[in-house]
């Protein structure tokens, strides 16, 4: 869930393969590090569905459909592999050349990363995604990192809050709908995966409440629409894709009626009788959320096996980033706030 180095590390790498990075759109601070790393030296290769332009040169690339990255990835294990004298995750897959390239750049460093990115993340796939990536920098003597898709991935990881942590599936709760929702700085049209099923259980359902900073379309489906403040007017703290804690505090007083987002569903908790709601300052949060030691929770490590699925066959597959600013409701172009 992490990046898996000090992001001023990059500089300093020499053999880099990215899995499925709109790098320029989705990270361009980290895509100048990239670049740099590129000017001292570094063999970078890309395994994508776009053959967008990352102004540097690049050792290798395969650009397959998405459908096509595991076997990719496979294909890429078994040149390491091949390489290393030791044996592939699966028997039996011969690499193309694109996959003998990029194995043959990684496995020719001497201090390589392999990074996923936001399209990886995105992918349905993912899991696998992750389990031969780990498997191939393991294998190449790299590391392995995920670069962060949101501000506070890490943060969320570090306080439990991710699918399935309360016995809850993400896509069941859309798939399976539920009788009340609860919105907490959400914009379903653009935040989700599936916006039209999201949407379609959320007008089924028989309450929505919705905590907004900004006038938005839950106008449309919400019963009732608490204001809370944009993060300028309130404490918190985010940890970077690299593990660091950073946080911050207000900079204004609340506008009007509207009140940190904590501060509400305190006030919900306390009213609905339910336990852990008795927090008294976002400082006493952050205690309870992040351990003593960050560091030692972070770790890239998954139990998942490397494996093949089975071919999807020929389909039409959509290819598209997510624009800058297209899920921020700090836009410009933003209708208001919710007073």
């Amino acid at each position: 869930p992490w990046l898996g180095m000090k992001v001023a590390e990059i500089d300093s790498l020499d053999r880099l393969l990215l899995i499925g990075s709109f790098l320029r759109k989705d990270h361009p601070l980290l895509a100048v590090r990239v670049r740099h790393a590129g000017k001292r030296g570094a063999q970078v290769s890309v395994l994508h569905a776009a053959d967008d332009d990352p102004l540097m040169p690049l050792a290798a690339r395969a650009i397959v459909r998405p459908s096509a990255w595991v076997r990719t990835l496979a294909e890429i294990a078994a040149a390491v592999a091949a390489i290393r004298g030791v044996a592939a995750p699966v028997a039996g897959i011969a690499p193309g050349e694109a996959a003998q390239k990029i194995a043959a750049s990684l496995c020719s460093g001497g201090n390589g990363a392999v990074l996923l990115g936001n399209a990886a993340a995105q992918h349905p796939q993912a899991a696998q995604l992750q389990a031969w990536a780990t498997w191939i920098a393991q294998a190449a003597g790299s590391r392995c990192g995920v670069i962060g898709e949101a501000a506070n991935s890490v943060g969320g990881y570090l306080a439990g809050a991710v699918p399935g942590a309360l016995g809850m599936n993400a896509a069941a709760m859309v798939h399976e709908p539920r009788r009340a929702y609860l919105l907490l700085n959400c914009e379903p049209e653009y935040d989700t995966a599936d916006p039209a099923a999201t949407l379609r259980a959320l007008k089924g359902a028989d309450t929505v409440i919705a905590f907004a900073s900004y006038r938005n379309s839950a106008l449309e489906y919400a019963d009732a629409i608490l204001p809370i403040t944009p993060f300028t007017e309130t404490a918190g703290t985010f940890v970077s894709c690299e593990g660091r804690v950073q946080s911050f505090n207000g900079v204004v007083r609340p506008l009007g009626e509207a009140r940190p987002g904590w501060k509400v569903l305190r006030v919900l908790g306390n009213e609905l009788g339910l336990p852990g709601f008795d927090y008294d300052s976002p400082e006493a949060v952050r205690a309870d959320a992040l351990p003593a030691d960050v560091a030692a929770r972070l770790s890239n490590a998954t139990a998942i096996a490397p494996a093949l699925a089975a071919a999807a066959g020929e389909r039409a597959e959509r290819i598209a980033d997510v624009p800058v600013y297209f899920a921020d409701p700090y836009a410009p172009w933003q209708r208001g706030t919710v007073e």
